[in-house]
């Protein structure tokens, strides 16, 4: 059964896309040569903890961690698959699910997963499934993770005995090679940040390496495949250096899966230092420069021979912008307004109304438009106030003679200015008549209360 299962993992791996490049291409640094597929069945029947370096966008490294989960299975029997993918304090969650005991949607809902869980973790997981394999979720939880990076790791010491469980008990930062690279894929940002951050790069370390230590003291005939981010244990730093100062009686094997453009690799000795196997694979398909470019044309726009790169002329026109022959040239006019500005229908060309007002002024209705009267101010103060205004209108006409005498460049000076004085004296007189009769009408009023006194006093 598992000779047939591992003869389909490796017809999936040779009958893909690049099966005529024999993909994936195997170094041993150990012995510095390439090897095949066998030869790394072979290696992996010696060890019982292995670590698998990956670069988490790379789906061809997935697919190869998919074919190592299946090959470590085939030949060492009882497995445990380590995932960085799944905090601590969701294990047991995880355990129900590969039991069979919750639902995919549970585990979905309950387990915080990476984004990328659907396309390259869960092959793994559900090969753990079907074959009844544990798989242990090894990282710190990230609101842990988060404190430390925020200088608070007294919270966490101080956390009840259930939750000290779920991470390392202490938190080694070494200023080793491990910081310098570090410092270098961190480039950029302040070093009082890159202090902190690097301590939360240590405790996930510290994390990872506590749960594997702790699994294989609880099961000591249990054999384990932890895959994680290449920067954890490339190099045998990170998690890989902590795991062995806690077990030095394990010594793992390190694999990392680097992404290549094409089969030619170039100084393949400068990825010697980065594990004891090198599984080179190509780059996702969806990582490309930009289209192919057309043999012929080697990526330049082609040139029509007959027009040798130029804007080809309309024969009709000769460049010029062609004339509608219904308008020609002009503006078009709407036949429905033919040219007029088109009216309001509801308004019909004029200014609505206020329906409230109808369109009058508003009259403040203390005063009913009627100017407040001064009750000290007697009628003489009206009567002057007449005189004032047909003064004034005297002037105005006198004006009006004035400019229409400037109008005419035939008429004198002198005409202007008599017909200018017969209106004032006009007007003068007018307004002596006026004042002679208001003065009689007065002496009217004063004979009729003489007359209604004497009455009276004869009563």
């Amino acid at each position: 059964m598992k000779t047939f299962t591992l003869f389909l993992t490796l017809l999936f791996v040779t009958n893909c896309t690049f099966a005529e490049k024999k993909w994936p291409k195997v170094y041993d640094s150990s012995n510095s040569k390439w090897i095949d597929l066998e030869e790394v069945e072979e290696i992996l029947q010696k060890q019982r903890v292995v670590f698998v370096g990956e670069k988490h966008g790379h789906r061809w490294g997935h697919r190869v961690e998919r074919m190592l989960l299946e090959m470590y299975w085939n030949v060492r029997g009882d497995v445990t698959v380590g995932m960085e993918m799944f905090e601590r304090d969701t294990q047991h969650v995880l355990d129900g699910y590969v039991r069979g005991e919750v639902s995919e949607e549970f585990l979905m809902r309950n387990t915080r997963p990476w984004k990328n869980y659907k396309t390259d973790y869960r092959p793994l997981v559900e090969f753990a499934k079907d074959m009844r394999l544990s798989v242990l979720a090894m990282n710190a939880p990230r609101r842990y993770a988060s404190f430390v990076a925020k200088n608070k790791e007294e919270i966490l010491f101080a956390m009840p005995n259930k939750e000290q469980t779920f991470m390392a008990q202490k938190i080694t930062a070494p200023k080793d090679l491990y910081l310098e690279k570090f410092k270098e894929a961190m480039r950029g940002m302040p070093d009082s940040m890159i202090s902190s951050y690097y301590r939360a790069q240590c405790f996930k370390d510290n994390t990872m390496a506590k749960s594997m230590a702790v699994l294989l003291a609880m099961k000591p005939r249990t054999n384990i495949i932890a895959y994680m981010g290449s920067f954890h244990s490339d190099s045998r730093l990170g998690t890989v250096q902590r795991f062995s100062a806690m077990v030095p009686r394990v010594k793992p094997l390190v694999i990392s899966i680097i992404p290549v453009e094409s089969e030619n690799i170039e100084d393949v000795e400068q990825y010697k230092s980065l594990g004891d196997l090198i599984f080179f694979a190509p780059e996702n398909l969806n990582k490309t420069k930009g289209p192919t470019s057309h043999p012929h044309t080697k990526g330049k726009n082609p040139v029509n021979p007959h027009t040798k790169g130029k804007v080809p002329v309309n024969p009709h026109t000769k460049g010029k912008n062609p004339v509608n022959p219904h308008t020609k040239g002009k503006n078009p006019v709407n036949p429905h307004t033919k040219g007029k500005n088109s009216v309001n229908p509801h308004t019909k060309g004029k200014n609505p109304v206020n329906p409230h007002t109808k369109g009058k002024v508003p009259v403040n209705p203390h005063t009913k438009e009627k100017t407040p009267a001064n009750p000290h101010t007697s009628e003489e103060t009206s009567a002057n106030t007449q005189t004032e205004e047909k003064t004034s209108t005297s002037l105005d006409i006198k004006k009006e003679v004035n400019e229409k005498t400037a109008e005419n460049p035939h008429t004198k000076k002198e005409v202007a200015k008599e017909n200018a004085d017969n209106v004032v004296e006009k007007e003068n007189k007018s307004q002596t008549k006026d004042n002679d009769s208001r003065e009689q009408s007065d002496e009217v009023d004063n004979s009729d209360n003489k007359k209604e006194n004497n009455n009276k006093e004869k009563a």
